[in-house]
């Protein structure tokens, strides 16, 4: 089962969490990254990961659209297993990924690259995003045997229809949560406004009878 089980109550920030641990377990994954659509800022972010070197950069590391491997595969339709990053990059005048030093840190040999799988996020709408796994691998790669559980086509499939509407789900919690605070807000703030015209009414007739 490639979705983790989530307490009652869990929020989007512990849910992420849960499933992006719970992801890098299944898949035998190194690092794992959560990018998800950012409708304001047009940028996919990252909201979750496991593995990364350095962890500061949840909610600050992007891809735009089309930009590196991530923002291009977001919005692809199929989930897509690739062997070797340096040469799916080969050709396009990109560098190898502009936060692998903060997901792997700095001291990688020129031999190196990196075995990933991609599972692009959607679920009835536009991308939500996508959920990378990376594994580092030595070049060259004369056979294809993979680190990975699997990159069955088949079982990618699957999986990717599980995650997004995993996170479907972990969204429209979200969502509902952040109404009900509001609702909560807005509920305090008539009854503070309501307690304030009573004192005043108050005050008022106390007033009239000084008078």
């Amino acid at each position: 089962n490639i979705t983790p089980r989530l307490g009652e109550g869990a929020d989007i920030h512990e849910a992420l969490d849960a499933l992006v641990q719970h992801v890098r377990k299944a898949s035998n994954a190194e690092v794992v990254s959560c990018f998800l659509w950012n409708e304001s800022l047009q940028r996919h972010v990252l909201r979750a990961q496991s593995g990364w070197v350095d962890p500061s950069w949840v909610d600050a590391a992007w891809y735009g659209i089309g930009e590196g491997m991530t923002g291009k595969l977001a919005h692809a339709v199929e989930p897509r297993h690739i062997p070797d990053l340096k040469d799916f990059k080969k050709g396009t005048h990109e560098e190898e990924g502009k936060y692998l030093d903060a997901m792997f840190g700095a001291s990688r040999s020129d031999s190196q690259t990196h075995e990933v799988i991609a599972l692009p996020l959607a679920f009835g709408k536009p991308s939500l995003g996508i959920i990378t796994m990376h594994r580092p691998r030595l070049r060259p790669i004369t056979s294809h045997p993979t680190g990975f559980t699997t990159v069955d086509d088949e079982m990618l499939h699957e999986t990717c229809e599980r995650l997004s509407a995993f996170v479907f789900s972990i969204l429209e919690n979200d969502l509902a949560q952040w109404r009900q605070r509001e609702a909560e807000r807005l509920a305090h703030v008539q009854a503070v406004l309501l307690a304030d015209k009573q004192v005043e009414l108050l005050l008022s007739d106390a007033a009239r009878r000084i008078v």
